[in-house]
């Protein structure tokens, strides 16, 4: 399972919860935290600015986070939908969410279509208020209680549901037992796997993602014959993306990429309103 919590932003409430439900299929899972009566998107955007109205002056509108899991647990989660609302309960409790306003949908293979036309993977969309509800205390978590939050939810997911393909992300190498030696290209493996990893924690995008690939001192993007940005070059090979950062890291990545170029399309589409 992978969890991936993007930088606050400005983003109007309304644009991300139609963007939410885009991708949400009739019956799937909600989740609805201090949002009152409100369900739909004009009544969970009016109690999402009601309540940004008690945030500090300075603070951005909104944060968005996800909770993806690897396509080998889409059959257990499919035969048991109270396993989705029960580890995104225990995460928003753990992060303190449960204090703030949280809208979440759920997005999961599409059957009707085909695999490469959908994602392979369930995630969790969570929009979280930055305050608390009807607070001006911040939902804010510093580095080190977000790290140890991580490792707790890894715990307790490995303790429910140990049967389940992916765990948390925390830190690799967490165990202080003594390894075998690894070979040079088990090594390389191992660098590739870590860099991808951080990479894809700090970065928004997939573009921002190949961007920073792009600056990393050691590695080069490599591109298909039809000019798609498949991996990077290290010491003379090459390593996918999708291989090596695990397909629910690799199509969140994607997903978001999407979110980020209707906001550009938004954004072009007001200017050439206004030109008129």
């Amino acid at each position: 399972m992978f969890i991936k919590e993007l930088k606050t932003s400005n983003q109007k409430f309304s644009r991300l919860i139609n963007y939410f439900l885009e991708s949400y299929q009739k019956g799937d899972p909600q989740l609805f935290r201090n949002t009152g009566f409100a369900t739909k998107p004009k009544e969970l955007t009016k109690v999402f600015v009601e309540n940004s109205k008690f945030k500090h002056s300075r603070s951005k509108n909104l944060r968005h986070c996800i909770m993806s899991f690897a396509p080998e647990d889409s059959e257990s989660l499919e035969a048991n939908t109270g396993i989705l609302y029960d580890l995104a309960g225990k995460y928003l409790s753990l992060r303190g969410y449960n204090n703030a306003m949280v809208y979440a949908v759920l997005h999961r293979p599409d059957k009707s279509k085909k695999k490469k036309d959908t994602i392979q993977h369930y995630h969790w969309h969570f929009m979280v208020s930055v305050n608390q509800y009807r607070s001006n205390k911040s939902t804010r978590n510093s580095k080190k209680e977000y790290e140890a939050q991580q490792v707790a939810l890894e715990e307790y997911q490995y303790e429910k549901y140990a049967y389940l393909e992916s765990l948390v992300y925390t830190a690799p190498e967490r165990s202080k037992e003594s390894k075998p030696q690894r070979t040079p290209k088990e090594e390389n493996k191992a660098f590739i796997t870590q860099v991808y990893s951080q990479i894809a924690e700090e970065a928004s995008s997939f573009s921002d993602f190949c961007k920073r690939i792009e600056n990393h001192a050691e590695l080069s993007l490599y591109t298909t014959r039809s000019g798609v940005v498949n991996g990077s070059w290290y010491q003379g090979k090459k390593y996918r993306f999708k291989t090596f950062l695990g397909v629910e890291r690799y199509e969140v990545l994607q997903e978001l990429e999407q979110l980020k170029n209707l906001r550009k399309q938004k954004q072009q589409e007001r200017g050439q309103t206004r030109e008129y």
